[in-house]
């Protein structure tokens, strides 16, 4: 009873809408697929906008792709985002409105439809096999490519 009373608390602080998204939003309800890098550290934040910066290419190569538009439709999730470019990048660089992310990751809501068909598992996976690909550049990014 007290774990139902602490998450009726919780789910009752304020939000703000700028940094955080409106789970209640019907655009959310329902099953979500996600991946990426969500509440990154500072560092890992500094490094993949670095990375951005440096290179976008691999970001935009694996946006583009076929394969990953058919389980993801957009890029990055502009869930929490700086209000101006970050120190020490340019703030008329071609991609700044990626480097103004705080996360970097992309998800999409399945509908019922899709929830309850029978290829369900089939096409979560083909979905994760899509992340992977995001999290193998992100995971670059952060190590510096070391990898």
């Amino acid at each position: 009873m007290a774990t139902i009373r602490r998450l009726e608390t919780l789910r009752n602080l304020p939000l703000k809408p700028e940094k955080h998204r409106d789970f209640d939003d019907p655009q959310w309800e329902g099953v979500v697929v996600a991946g990426g890098l969500y509440m990154a550290s500072s560092l890992q934040t500094r490094r993949v906008r670095q990375a951005i910066s440096d290179d976008s290419v691999p970001f935009k190569k694996l946006f583009s792709d076929r394969d990953f538009k058919k389980s993801f439709k957009s890029d990055f999730e502009p869930l929490a985002k700086a209000q101006k470019c970050p120190r020490g990048f340019d703030p008329d660089h071609r991609d700044t409105e990626w480097i103004k992310l705080k996360t970097f990751f992309v998800c999409k809501t399945l509908t019922m439809k899709e929830f309850s068909s029978q290829d369900l598992t089939k096409n979560i996976v083909r979905d994760f096999r899509q992340l992977r690909r995001l999290n193998e550049i992100l995971q670059d990014a952060i190590d510096g490519g070391e990898r």
